[in-house]
């Protein structure tokens, strides 16, 4: 679990700090425990190698809300994103997902403007951060055809 904590320090330690809310490993270490024991950690490597990663946690029998979804700043291109969507299509398709929430930090630009792009709409905020929300319909389903397909 500590390479998935270390992922997480390189491309969230200076946000989080910045947002007022800095990470505290034991609680993410604990969380990543809970969704590897659950079956709900999803990574993407290369010869071994952790380039990114998503847990899920349920709120409901419809509703998964996404804690972490993180990928490796040298990596962050289609192959290792396709290979994470890929893993959430078919999971959402499996469980008859109908909402997923995630939060983001207000001054996380690129996770916020990474998540409208892909039709996540906020929900609440407040000060520090954002809530959104995607709704698995037919327009999602659509966008995300191509993933669902067995490689």
């Amino acid at each position: 679990m500590n390479e998935y904590l270390k992922l997480d320090l390189l491309t969230l330690a200076q946000l989080s700090q910045d947002a007022g809310k800095p990470i505290d490993d034991a609680l993410y270490l604990k969380s990543l425990h809970k969704a590897d024991q659950d079956g709900l950690l999803f990574e993407c490597r290369k010869q071994g190698l952790l380039q990114g990663y998503f847990t899920l946690r349920k709120l409901d029998e419809s509703t998964w809300f996404i804690p972490m979804f993180v990928v490796h700043p040298q990596y962050r291109n289609k192959v290792v994103l396709t290979s994470l969507f890929t893993q959430l299509a078919r999971f959402i398709r499996k469980n008859s997902v109908q909402n997923l929430f995630s939060n983001v930090f207000r001054n996380n630009t690129l996770s916020v403007n990474f998540h409208q792009r892909l039709g996540f709409v906020i929900t609440r905020e407040n000060e520090l951060e954002y809530e959104f929300q995607l709704t698995i319909n037919e327009k999602v389903n659509t966008q995300w055809k191509h993933l669902e397909k067995d490689r």
